[in-house]
């Protein structure tokens, strides 16, 4: 079409040199344009609509890839396990290992090279800001997914663990990846950022509550993630110092969310239809989301407070819960 395009630009015409003639010319002339006009609006047409149908296949290309990239992290952490190390330490040694260089190598292989180390620079460029969307690339994406594939299809990937990462809170990796880090960190000199992804999974947001489930009385979870029911003791206040925790000047910390839809749903009455009927879980699955913000845990900055549990409802609903409960109207804190 380029040629055939710069080949309208160099016709010449010989215009003819009686009135009638150059009527009728003229005429044709108009009948071509108006053909040749035609004729590009279609080729645009179905270039677009081409266009559209590879941008269609590529976003569910990568929604197929992410679903089955989100069913394996979830298995892991679910097991607190990895099914097989493979993976990890494949994608470990190609992204943050040296990089691989050869002399004589062909054309194909050459260039294979080069979009490897671009692909692997880029996945560097997350661990300070999305550690999480890294070991998620890391544990459940073989090699060859995102390092054969086209450019755009990366990208897509990029960008859908960089928004799924900024949803979660606290993911609690099996600690064995740190310890397979520690173990290519002997095995072959590794590059900066992966000190830097190490320290940010081991610490988290928050540390010690992002990599490695701990047990303790503050989170009641075993390392299978088990809750058990315990009451603690009271600690007792001091005697000068009467007032209700409910009037203390408490200070947010930190909050967990985004807990998986599926393990809400299994909430009893009146608490899951509520949640169902809210705006915001309605919205949620509209967008496909395998979590929900509905339910929120915010912690105080200190261990001494008791942490509030928020949950989102639908209004009607929320009025039938205070009744259900006997809840009263008060004054704000």
């Amino acid at each position: 079409m380029t040629d055939q395009a710069e080949r309208f630009g160099d016709m010449s015409v010989t215009f003819a040199k009686t009135p009638d003639l150059a009527k009728s010319q003229a005429e044709q002339i108009s009948q071509l344009a108006r053909k040749l006009i035609d004729a590009v609006i279609k080729i645009r047409q179905d270039a677009q609509t081409a266009a559209n149908v590879c941008q269609e296949r590529l976003q569910v290309t990568i929604r197929e890839l992410n679903t089955r990239g989100n069913a394996t992290k979830k298995k892991i952490l679910e097991n607190n396990r990895l099914d097989t190390s493979r993976t990890v330490k494949a994608n470990f040694r190609l992204v943050f290992g040296p990089p691989k260089h050869s002399e004589y190598c062909s054309k194909t292989t050459k260039y294979a090279m080069e979009s490897n180390a671009a692909r692997s620079k880029t996945v560097r460029g997350l661990c300070e800001s999305y550690p999480n969307a890294v070991i998620t690339l890391s544990t459940s994406y073989p090699t060859k997914v995102w390092t054969e594939s086209s450019a755009e299809l990366f990208d897509g990937l990029i960008n859908v663990l960089k928004k799924d990462a900024e949803k979660e809170v606290g993911v609690n990796w099996p600690s064995e990846i740190l310890d397979i880090m520690d173990a290519l960190a002997e095995e072959r000199p590794m590059c900066d950022e992966f000190k830097v992804l190490r320290g940010q999974v081991r610490d988290g947001p928050h540390k010690d509550s992002n990599f490695g489930p701990s047990t303790s009385p503050s989170t009641g979870r075993d390392q299978l993630g088990t809750y058990h029911s315990t009451v603690y003791p009271s600690k007792r206040r001091k005697p000068e110092d009467p007032q209700s925790p409910f009037r203390e000047n408490r200070e947010v910390g930190f909050m967990y969310t985004n807990a998986p839809a599926v393990d809400i749903l299994q909430l009893s009455e009146p608490f899951r239809t509520a949640f169902q009927n809210s705006r915001q879980w309605k919205w949620e699955r509209s967008q496909n989301m395998n979590t929900t913000s509905c339910l929120a845990a915010l912690f105080p900055k200190d261990n001494i407070q008791d942490v509030s549990l928020t949950i989102w409802c639908g209004n009607e609903d929320g009025y039938r819960v205070i009744t259900a409960f006997g809840m009263q109207l008060a004054p704000l804190p």
